[in-house]
């Protein structure tokens, strides 16, 4: 649930500690952390405030967003994880998408479409296509080409990332496109891959013939 900053207030009192100092405290002892678990925890404890957009103003001015991109180069799985789910929810403002785009945090986003955890996959194909078009049938297509790009780029991933987003199972089904553009209602592009789908418990198993 959101907070507005006037219910912060009547919750933590104008002597008590804020969210900003609170987030102040705990980039400083990621920062200074040298055990991997305690680092790992601090930075999941970081992440978790990307989920409330009161935040915002206070990640951006502790440069909370560079500390997430650093951690795409850090190799830890752990670290990465937290920071592309971070980074998704942060995207959603148009000013930290900007400062995103600023600080070359495409390019870095891209490199995760490859990593095995399929969560940070679908955290950065959510960062790929998070770009409006205009309104209207040209959007509409330009949206559609935009989503067959990327869709042909991982379709060699497809049956983790379908499987993984699934909240059944399914049996010899077709993915079909779906697209959305600058509004929340859902436009069937009736376009498929063509090849079938069999997922149990959010895992890809090989359809039988």
């Amino acid at each position: 649930m959101f907070s507005r900053k006037d219910q912060l207030l009547r919750k933590t009192g104008p002597d008590g500690i804020g969210r900003f100092d609170f987030l102040r405290l705990l980039k400083k002892e990621f920062e200074e952390t040298i055990q991997e678990d305690s680092k790992n925890q601090t930075l999941a404890n970081l992440a978790n405030f990307a989920y409330d957009p009161i935040n915002y103003e206070y990640m951006r001015s502790l440069n909370l967003l560079d500390l997430f991109l650093e951690q795409f180069r850090s190799g830890n799985e752990e670290l990465i994880h937290f920071s592309s789910a971070a980074i998704c929810n942060l995207s959603a403002d148009p000013t930290n998408r900007d400062l995103i785009i600023r600080k070359n945090g495409i390019k870095l986003v891209a490199k995760l479409l490859y990593s095995k955890d399929e969560e940070v996959v679908l955290n950065s194909l959510q960062q790929e296509l998070d770009r409006p078009f205009i309104k209207g049938p040209i959007g509409i297509r330009q949206c559609t080409n935009k989503c067959l790009e990327t869709i042909v780029k991982h379709l060699p991933n497809s049956p983790a990332i379908i499987c993984a987003t699934m909240d059944r199972d399914c049996f010899k089904e077709k993915a079909y496109l779906f697209i959305k553009n600058g509004n929340s209602l859902w436009h069937n592009t009736k376009l498929s891959a063509g090849r079938e789908y069999c997922c149990k418990d959010n895992i890809h198993y090989k359809c039988p013939l």
